[in-house]
C-alpha cells in the first residue's frame, strides 16, 4: 500500500470523485492491508443493543444472519451474541470494534479459521466457537497478544471424529486461559506436558470420542476445579485411579458415559477425604438392549460396598439421574462422612423398586436440604407448573431437569439462603442423626388422636425443598400424617403419585410455602385438609380430577386458611364455572385456569387487587365482557402490570366483537401469541385476530351490514304497517267482535234471536229470479224465513221505513246485485247503506252479497270494505247451481 493511500486509511476517509460529484465514504485497513469501507448501504438493524455500567452487549442470536453490518455495533461494544445464526466466516468488521471483550459465535456455519481471523481480537477475553462443525485440527498456532489475554474459550463442535490430535497445539500457550471446552478423540483420554503450563486452567469440558479414562488421563491438569465429561460416546474404560491426579477438584460432571455406575463410584476411592461441591452422574450406566440388565449385573444395585468411597467424601450435592438404579438398600448411606456433608441429593428418573417408605430413609441426613426422588418407571400425565431452582447461581454447566412450562416462578432461593436452623424445630438438640435407627426415626403407629388414625414420620430439621413425583404407584392418604422435623421445609412435590384420597391431612409443615398435588385424584379432598398448611404461597392442583364440590360452597372452605396464597393453578380440571366467591380469602397474584372448558372470564376481576396473571388458555372463550376489559386495564395500571393468557380459545372476530378486536390491539395488558389470536368471522372462516388490522374499515363494513338491515326492518314495519292499516280498517267489525268475544264482554247473536232469516234486497224489474228461484231455496231448503219486499212489505209503510224495518229484524241480509239493481235502481245505494250499518260486532257476518261476476269490480267500496271477501258470492247469469247453493248454505246458515 502506497504512502498516500496509508494516510486516507489513518484519516478514515476516501475521496471518490466520480462523474463531477464528490462521495465522502468512510473506510477501513483490513487485517489482510486492504482498504474496505466500513459503511454501505446496510438494511435495517437487526440487534438489540443494551447497556449497563461500562458494558454494551449487542444481541444479534436467532435471527438467521449470514452478514452483519458495522452500523449495527456501537464503537465501544464490549459484548456481542451471534449464536445461532448462519454466518460462514468470522465477520471481518469487528476489527474495528478495540473494546470489544466477549465473542458468541456458537451454533453457525463456520467451518474453519484463518490465522487473519484472530490477529485483530487482542482484547479478547472470551470466545465461543462451539458446534459450527470447525475441523479443530485446522485450528492455525498463532504467537500474538490473543494467546496471552483469552480466558474463556470454547471449542465443542459435537462432530464425529475418531481422528486423535494433539490438543496443545491448539491451546498451548494460552497462559491465562481459566475454562475450556474441546472435543477429544483417541483411544486414551490424555493431555501432554504443554497442557500442564496452563496453570490458570479450571474448568474443562470434554466431549468427543475416546475409549479409556486411565489413571494417567489428568496427571498434566492437577489444578482443575471443575471437570464436565460431557457425551464421551466410546467411553469404555474408567479407571479407579483415574481422578486422583485432581487434587484441587471442586465439582465434577459425568454425563453419558456407559461405562457403568459401580465402576465410576469406584473412582471415588482416590477422592478419599476430599471436600467437593458438586457430583453429577446422568446415564452412566451401560448400554444395553436388555431392561433389567443392571439389575442382573447389580451395576443398579447400590449398597454398602458400592457406596463405600463416596460415603468416605464430604459431597455438598449428589445428583444421580438416569443410571438404571432399581435398589438402594438401607446400609448404602449408613456410615461416613458424607451423611453431614451432604445438603442436596437427586436420584430422579431411576426406576426404584420396593417398599416405598425406603427413600425417606434418606430424610434424615443431618444436614440435607434439598430431595429429589423422581421414579421413571410410572406411566403418568405430568404437567410441571412450576420452576424451583435450587442449584447454585452460576452453575451453568449444570443440566437443569426442570424446564419451565408455565409463567408462574416461585422463588425458592430465597428461603433456601435463610439459616436452615433459624426456625424452632421439633427435634431435640441432642437428637442423634443416625440411620442405625431406623426403626425410632420411620416408626409408623397407630394411636387414638382427635378420633383418628395418625401416622407418625420423622424428617431432618434442615429439609427445605423435597420433590418426591411419580416416586408412588398408588397412594391413599385416608389419615393423618403427623410430621416432626418439618417445620423448616419449604417445598413440597406429590404430584403424578397415584393419589386416591385425601381425606387425611399433613400435621408438622408449619412453614410450608408450596405444595404440588397436580396428577393425583382430589376428587375426595376433606375440607380441612389445607388447614395445617396456612403458609401456603403456591398451590397446584392441575390434572386433579376436581369435582362439582369445587364448584359449591366447599371451594371457598378448601382455601379460606390459606390468606398468604398467592400463585394457584387449577388447571386440566375440565371446570366450566367457579363459585363467585371461591378466592375471597386469598390474596393471589397468578392463577392459572387453562385446559378447562369455561366459556368466559370465571371470576369477578374487582376482588382482585395484585393479580399479576391470569391463564385461561385453552378454554372455549369467544371474548371478553366490557366489565371485563376495563377491570383488566386497572390491574394493568398497577406496578407490576398484569399479564393475560388467551392462547388455545377460538375467540369471535365478528361485527358484535369489534370492541373486543380493539382492546386487543390496544390495551396496556401483557397478552400472549403476540396479540394474534386464532378466531372465527361471520362468515364463519377460521382467521386471526391480526388480520384485522383495520379496524375502522371492518366497521364501516359491518356498519353497511347493520344500516342495510335496519333499512330492511323498517321498510318491512312500514309495509306492515300498511297491511295492518288495510285490514284493520277492513275487518274492524271483525277485530272487535272477536277481541270482545274473548274478553267475555259481548254475547254473539243467534238466527233465534231475530224474526226474519234473510232479508233479500232485489231490482224490481228483476224480481222473477229473487222471488221465486232464491227465496224458494232460502224457505224450502235452508229451512230460513225469507223477507222480500214484493210479498212482505205493508203497503201502508213507506218504502224506505220497511226496508229499515226488514234488514233490523233479519239474521242476514242478502244483497242480489245484478245490472239493473246496480246501475237503474234507485233503492241501491239505500239499502247498501242500511245494509252496511246494521253490521256489528255481536253479528259481524250480517251481509252477504250475490253478484254477477262480471259486476264485482263495480261494486262500492264502502260496500267491499264492510263485507268480507268470503262473504262475496259470485254467480253467472244468476244461475243457482250446487257450488252456489252450497256457499249460500254455508254463509246464511252459520
Amino acid at each position: 500500500m502506497d504512502s498516500k493511500a496509508l494516510q486516507l486509511t489513518r484519516m478514515y476517509m476516501w475521496i471518490v470523485v466520480l462523474s463531477q460529484t464528490v462521495y465522502v465514504v468512510p473506510v477501513v485497513e483490513a487485517h489482510d492491508g486492504t482498504l474496505v469501507t466500513s459503511k454501505s448501504d446496510s438494511p435495517p438493524n437487526e440487534c438489540t443493543v443494551s447497556y449497563d455500567l461500562n458494558e454494551v452487549t449487542v444481541d444479534c442470536a436467532f435471527r438467521s444472519l449470514s452478514k452483519v453490518y458495522l452500523e449495527w455495533f456501537p464503537s465501544n461494544t464490549t459484548n456481542i451474541i451471534l449464536n445461532n445464526n448462519i454466518l460462514t466466516e468470522v465477520p471481518a468488521i469487528f476489527s474495528q470494534l478495540s473494546s470489544l471483550r466477549r465473542l458468541n459465535l456458537a451454533i453457525n456455519l463456520i467451518r474453519g479459521l484463518k490465522s487473519s481471523d484472530l490477529i485483530w481480537m487482542y482484547n479478547l477475553n472470551y470466545l465461543n466457537l462451539e458446534f459450527n462443525g470447525i475441523n479443530l485440527r485446522s485450528i492455525p498456532m498463532t504467537s500474538n497478544l490473543c494467546e496471552y489475554t483469552i480466558k474463556e474459550l470454547f471449542l465443542k463442535q459435537g462432530v464425529s471424529d475418531d481422528l486423535p490430535f494433539n490438543i496443545s497445539n491448539v491451546i498451548g500457550g494460552l497462559y491465562n486461559l481459566t475454562t475450556l471446552s474441546i472435543d477429544v478423540y483417541g483411544y486414551d483420554l490424555y493431555f501432554d506436558e504443554k497442557v500442564k503450563e496452563l496453570e490458570m486452567l479450571s474448568w474443562l469440558t470434554i466431549a468427543g470420542s475416546v475409549e479409556n479414562i486411565t489413571g494417567r488421563s489428568f496427571e498434566n491438569v492437577p489444578h482443575l476445579q471443575y471437570l464436565y465429561l460431557d457425551h464421551p460416546v466410546q467411553g469404555k474404560e474408567f479407571s479407579a485411579d483415574a481422578m486422583a491426579s485432581l487434587t484441587m477438584l471442586d465439582s465434577l460432571f459425568i454425563i453419558y458415559l456407559p461405562v457403568g455406575l459401580q465402576k465410576i463410584l469406584a473412582g471415588f476411592k482416590s477422592l478419599e477425604g476430599r471436600n467437593l461441591t458438586n457430583v453429577v452422574l446422568n446415564r452412566v450406566q451401560k448400554i444395553t438392549t436388555e431392561n433389567y440388565s443392571s439389575m442382573l449385573s447389580r451395576d443398579g444395585v447400590i449398597d454398602e460396598n458400592s457406596t463405600k468411597h463416596l460415603r468416605r467424601t464430604c459431597i455438598r450435592e449428589v445428583t444421580v439421574t438416569g443410571c438404571s438404579i432399581f435398589v438402594i438398600t438401607i446400609d448404602a448411606f449408613r456410615h461416613g462422612v458424607l451423611i453431614d456433608c451432604l445438603t442436596l441429593i437427586d436420584l430422579s428418573e431411576n426406576p426404584l423398586l420396593g417398599l416405598r417408605f425406603a427413600p425417606f430413609l434418606l430424610f434424615n441426613m443431618r444436614n440435607l436440604q434439598t430431595v429429589m426422588i423422581r421414579s421413571s418407571l410410572r406411566s403418568h400425565y405430568r404437567i410441571d407448573a412450576f420452576q424451583f431452582d435450587v442449584r447454585r447461581q452460576g452453575d451453568v454447566h449444570y443440566e437443569d431437569h426442570y424446564k419451565q412450562k408455565t409463567n408462574i416462578k416461585f422463588d425458592i432461593t430465597k428461603y433456601l439462603q435463610e439459616d436452615t436452623y433459624s426456625k424452632k424445630s421439633s427435634w431435640n438438640d441432642g437428637h442423634t442423626h443416625n440411620l442405625e435407627k431406623t426403626s425410632e426415626h420411620v416408626a409408623i403407629r397407630k394411636q387414638n388422636e382427635t378420633n383418628s388414625i395418625q401416622l407418625t414420620m420423622y424428617l431432618s430439621p434442615s429439609l427445605r425443598y423435597v420433590d418426591v413425583a411419580r416416586l408412588y404407584l398408588s397412594a391413599y392418604l385416608g389419615v393423618n400424617v403427623r410430621i416432626i422435623g418439618g417445620d423448616n421445609l419449604i417445598f413440597l412435590d406429590l404430584s403424578d403419585s397415584g393419589f386416591r384420597s385425601f381425606t387425611g391431612t399433613f400435621i408438622g409443615f408449619t412453614n410450608l410455602k408450596a405444595l404440588v398435588l397436580s396428577g393425583n385424584d382430589v376428587s375426595s379432598l376433606s375440607d380441612s385438609f389445607f388447614d395445617p398448611v396456612p403458609t401456603l404461597e403456591m398451590l397446584s392442583m392441575s390434572n386433579c380430577n376436581l369435582n362439582n364440590n369445587f364448584n359449591s360452597r366447599k371451594g371457598s372452605r378448601y382455601l379460606q386458611n390459606l390468606i398468604q396464597l398467592k400463585q394457584l393453578d387449577l388447571s386440566h380440571n375440565s371446570l366450566d364455572s367457579l363459585q363467585d366467591d371461591v378466592f375471597r380469602y386469598n390474596n393471589l397474584t397468578h392463577l392459572i385456569l387453562s385446559n378447562n372448558r369455561f366459556r368466559n372470564i370465571p371470576l369477578d376481576l374487582k376482588s382482585f387487587a395484585n393479580l399479576e396473571l391470569l391463564d385461561v388458555s385453552n378454554n372455549a372463550i369467544v371474548s371478553l365482557g366490557e366489565t371485563e376489559m376495563v377491570e383488566m386495564d386497572r390491574l394493568a395500571a398497577n406496578a407490576n402490570g398484569f399479564q393475560l393468557i388467551l392462547d388455545g380459545n377460538i375467540l369471535s372476530c365478528g361485527c358484535a366483537s369489534l370492541k373486543f378486536l380493539q382492546w386487543i390491539k390496544e390495551t396496556k395488558v401483557t397478552l400472549d401469541n403476540s396479540r394474534d389470536f386464532k378466531c372465527i368471522d361471520d362468515d364463519g372462516e377460521l382467521t386471526t385476530t391480526g388480520a384485522f388490522t383495520n379496524l375502522e374499515e371492518t366497521w364501516r363494513k359491518c356498519s353497511d351490514t347493520v344500516f342495510l338491515s335496519v333499512s330492511i326492518v323498517l321498510f318491512f314495519v312500514l309495509v306492515l304497517g300498511f297491511v295492518l292499516c288495510f285490514f284493520v280498517s277492513k275487518y274492524k267489525i271483525y277485530i272487535i267482535s272477536t277481541l270482545m268475544s274473548l274478553f267475555g264482554k259481548l254475547v254473539m247473536k243467534e238466527p233465534t234471536d231475530y224474526n226474519i232469516g234473510v232479508f233479500i234486497a232485489y231490482a224490481d224489474k228483476d224480481y222473477h229470479f229473487a222471488c221465486h228461484k232464491l227465496r224458494h231455496f232460502i224457505e224450502k231448503n235452508l229451512g230460513l224465513r225469507a223477507f222480500v219486499k214484493d210479498r212482505d212489505l205493508i203497503p201502508t209503510t213507506d218504502m224506505a221505513t220497511g226496508i229499515i224495518q226488514g234488514i233490523e229484524n233479519s239474521w242476514r241480509v242478502l244483497l242480489v246485485i245484478n245490472k239493473t239493481f246496480l246501475n237503474s235502481d234507485d233503492w241501491f245505494l239505500f239499502i247498501c247503506k242500511s245494509s252496511i250499518f246494521s253490521i256489528s260486532p255481536s253479528n259481524p257476518n250480517r251481509v252477504v252479497v250475490l253478484v254477477d261476476e262480471n259486476l264485482r269490480h263495480q261494486l262500492p267500496r264502502d260496500l267491499l270494505a264492510a263485507v268480507a271477501d268470503d262473504n262475496v258470492i259470485t254467480t253467472t247469469n244468476e244461475l243457482l247451481d250446487y257450488e252456489v247453493k252450497e256457499k249460500l248454505r254455508t254463509r246464511l246458515t252459520v
